[in-house]
């Protein structure tokens, strides 16, 4: 597989293998908008695609949070093709966002993970629940 940063320049190229694969993500009745899809290429710190056979078969965020005591990252929006799972693919695109976390002096790495099928991959990696903390959301 083969890992390429997507940014405004390169989006369009990529956009409906991006859409159609981000769409394993949520509910039958929710749709991924193009137009959100642009705007996460624009805004995110670092958003990379997998490439495999010509196609998006992966993708991941990771985004710098600055705050008075350091800095942090947050992971977001890890997917995998379905037909490409398995093959070590979640695995290369975590390594890589990890490592650009660890460039821009991060100490701690942060995601959410509602999938039990999936909380065991983040867990081998040294991910740790952190229940207690209380993750508050609002609706805006």
């Amino acid at each position: 597989m083969k890992l390429i940063a997507l940014s405004p320049e390169n989006i369009d190229q990529y956009l409906d293998d991006c859409v159609a694969l981000q769409s394993h993500l949520v509910k039958p009745d929710e749709s991924i908008d193009p137009q959100q899809m642009r705007k996460t290429a624009a805004s995110a710190d670092y958003f990379i695609a997998g490439i495999e056979d010509d196609q998006v078969v992966g993708l991941g965020v990771v985004n710098k949070i600055i705050h008075p005591a350091g800095t942090n990252a947050y992971i977001d929006n890890i997917v995998v093709h379905p037909e490409y799972r398995g093959r070590g693919l979640a695995r290369e695109i975590m390594d890589a966002l990890e490592h650009k976390a660890a460039e821009w002096g991060a100490t701690q790495i942060k995601l959410t993970c509602s999938r039990p099928e999936v909380q065991a991959m983040y867990e081998k990696r040294g991910y740790q629940e952190k229940v207690s903390t209380k993750y508050y959301v609002k609706k805006i």
